[in-house]
């Protein structure tokens, strides 16, 4: 999973890079997300198409937290900084929870 979310943040799985597509690449993003409104049953309905923007959200949310989780712990392994790995480890876990109690994932 990590390998998806980070190809769908620009980066490779091997290095981290900050080139996430800048303009084009929101742009490209945008144009998708149409045509998944588009394809709905009732691409006209408020409702269902709030329910696609909702999942779409929190599915993003989850996979930049995939992609930023684990190799920021295997960055932190490597150089041998047990104290940096174990803050990250505590904090990312806390991540996904606060998320689900401020409503940001999961039903409202």
């Amino acid at each position: 999973m990590a390998g998806c979310s980070y190809a769908r943040l620009g980066s490779q799985v091997n290095s981290v890079s900050a080139s996430w597509g800048g303009i084009e690449g929101i742009g490209t993003e945008l144009v998708e997300i149409q045509k998944q409104i588009d394809a709905l049953d009732d691409p006209t309905s408020p409702k269902e198409v709030a329910t696609f923007l909702k999942l779409k959200r929190d599915t993003m949310l989850l996979e930049f937290e995939t992609a930023v989780r684990y190799p920021i712990r295997d960055q932190f392994i490597v150089a041998k900084n047990i104290r940096a790995y174990k803050v990250s480890r505590t904090f990312s876990n806390a991540s996904v929870s606060s998320l689900q109690v401020q409503g940001f994932l999961g039903d409202e």
